[in-house]
């Protein structure tokens, strides 16, 4: 049986052929003014991306809902830009794709459980060039024991596709806990936001190292709050700039992230090593430390080519 394919949105307002909130399979919550998708912390999906302050940050929203399918909004708050009046960062666009398939994930199951990133790739059609909202859909497309595999898209205001992404998520248990501590998963008090002026490269922000490239985290990068961690999203937007700046004016093509454990809301390292610099493309390997020759908290892979 073939895959489900994933819609091509149109040019203008994509909503990923998913309908509006009020679509089949979403139930309007009165309390909370979201939705109530039993999968969710609370029940509640519009609850929960208050919650978690990378995503209340980037001003995250969902288009709609429905078994095992999300579909989001980011909109051109200053946040997800790399300057005043530019398009969303790429980082910013990694962060939501990673957030969006664990909702997909949510979405998929009849009552909560938490969710932990283990694997990501992004391969980028193109770079974001047009200032104002990116959208994109996510699907589940399996739910093989206490694993989740999702297949999701963004594309930017004119509709033009900005790169895919597969996902695979562990279910059941927290991110750094046992399946006994899932308690931790239920989030505090909506998340504080950042700055009404603060771009991306402020929130995230990632500075050359002799040993890489360092990222200074700030409270607005927290997935996890319990712990607290990072967010994967954070993670990958480390990674990206790495590879980026790494790969010498070529073009990121592709990112693969293998997380190994949640990585403490601290500063984080980027570690970067060519495995093939060839005349039009190179191949570098990534890796995630808390310090230099300390263990990797998540692996990476980046493709670059002109």
């Amino acid at each position: 049986m073939p895959a489900p394919r994933i819609r091509p949105a149109p040019s203008r307002a994509p909503d990923h052929g998913w309908g509006r909130m009020e679509s089949p399979g979403v139930r309007p919550d009165r309390n909370s003014g979201g939705n109530d998708m039993r999968g969710f912390p609370f029940g509640r999906a519009e609850e929960h991306l208050r919650h978690v302050p990378m995503v209340a940050a980037l001003g995250l929203r969902f288009l709609a809902l429905g078994p095992g399918r999300a579909s989001m909004a980011m909109p051109p708050v200053a946040a997800t830009r790399g300057t005043a009046d530019g398009p969303p960062h790429a980082g910013a666009v990694v962060a939501l794709l990673d957030h969006l398939s664990s909702c997909a994930v949510f979405a998929a199951l009849d009552r909560y459980r938490p969710t932990a990133t283990l694997d990501l790739r992004l391969d980028f059609m193109a770079p974001p060039d047009v200032p104002g909202e990116i959208t994109a859909g996510a699907e589940c497309l399996a739910l093989d024991g206490d694993v989740a595999h999702v297949r999701a898209e963004a594309r930017q205001a004119d509709g033009r596709l900005v790169a895919l992404s597969t996902a695979v998520f562990m279910i059941g248990n927290f991110p750094g806990t046992s399946a006994a501590e899932d308690d931790l998963a239920q989030p505090g008090g909506p998340a504080a936001l950042p700055p009404a002026d603060m771009l991306f490269p402020a929130l995230c922000r990632i500075e050359d190292d002799a040993d890489g490239y360092r990222l200074q985290p700030c409270r607005h990068l927290i997935g996890a709050t319990p712990l607290p961690a990072l967010h994967g999203g954070a993670i990958g937007a480390l990674l990206l700039e790495a590879a980026t700046r790494a790969g010498r004016g070529r073009r990121l093509r592709s990112l693969s992230i293998h997380y190994l454990r949640p990585a403490p809301a601290g500063p984080l390292l980027a570690a970067v090593r060519t495995e093939r610099d060839g005349r039009r493309a190179a191949s570098l390997a990534l890796a995630a430390l808390e310090r230099a020759g300390g263990p990797a908290l998540a692996l990476g892979r980046a493709s670059l080519a002109d």
